[in-house]
């Protein structure tokens, strides 16, 4: 039996049949088979199950109408910068130091990582931010509210998605402290700390609602809204290295750290 591919596009919003978007677009390194569990595509019915795609990280979370429009649109500025950056991570064997040239057009390259992020999302979040469907669906339009932020760094390996998390930072492990801070906790994420995630080699993202840098090491790269459609332009970037190896979003630490982390909590 075929798959019933119909359903509400997360980026438009509209009930129809859906198209599978590769995320990243196909030629941005992402034409392989891969395994991933469903949740990372917004399917939040508590049934977490492996999926597998022979087409290429990706699911049917477009219509036809907004895949062909975003890809004709973004696409090929957006497959150029990540093969850009690819090259740099080669030639610098994973551990780029400097600042190092891109050739881009920032506008188009900005609008497919936004438009990667409703895909990430499930569809709430085009109802949640209609400013960002305009952005994305009008390919002319420039600049970016100000409390929403793009941030960019390098990935050399596995990939990682989360849509719509919220993010806590406390240093006070005891149990009393944290019933406290649980209690205040809905309004602080609502408000302040939701944010998307986006890491597939050679780069990640990070969409995040409010100025404070979910990670110190991330790299602003908000200011490519500020671009025509038209514009292409150098820009010097040093975007560092983080690894992803965590399931939690923007948490970068190493393997080592992790297994370190583990043993001092046991301890």
């Amino acid at each position: 039996m075929a798959k019933n591919n119909n359903g509400i596009c997360h980026l438009c919003g509209k009930n129809g049949e859906l198209s599978f978007e590769h995320i990243p677009p196909k030629k941005a390194f992402n034409n392989c088979p891969v395994s991933f569990y469903d949740y990372f595509m917004g399917k939040t019915d508590g049934n977490y199950n492996i999926q597998h795609s022979p087409k290429g990280l990706g699911e049917y979370t477009l219509c036809q109408t907004c895949n062909n429009y975003t890809g004709g649109c973004y696409g090929a500025a957006f497959i150029d910068w990540a093969k850009q950056s690819m090259d740099t991570l080669q030639y610098t064997q994973n551990n780029p130091s400097l600042f190092y040239r891109f050739r881009i057009y920032p506008l188009r390259v900005i609008k497919q990582i936004v438009t990667i992020m409703f895909s990430v999302n499930d569809k709430q979040f085009s109802k949640d931010h209609q400013e960002l469907v305009k952005f994305v669906l009008n390919k002319d339009q420039s600049h970016l509210n100000p409390d929403t932020k793009v941030y960019a760094f390098y990935t050399a390996g596995g990939f990682r998605m989360s849509g719509g998390m919220g993010k806590i930072e406390t240093n006070d492990f005891s149990l009393e402290s944290l019933a406290e801070k649980v209690n205040g906790l809905r309004t602080k994420i609502e408000t302040h700390r939701i944010f998307s995630e986006f890491a597939f080699p050679p780069l990640g993202y990070v969409l995040a609602f409010e100025r404070e840098k979910p990670d110190n090491r991330l790299i602003d790269i908000s200011g490519f809204a500020s671009y025509r459609y038209s514009d292409k332009d150098t820009i010097e970037l040093r975007l560092p290295v983080l690894p992803v190896d965590s399931p939690y979003p923007t948490d970068y630490r190493t393997r080592k750290q992790m297994e370190q982390d583990r043993a001092q909590n046991r301890q």
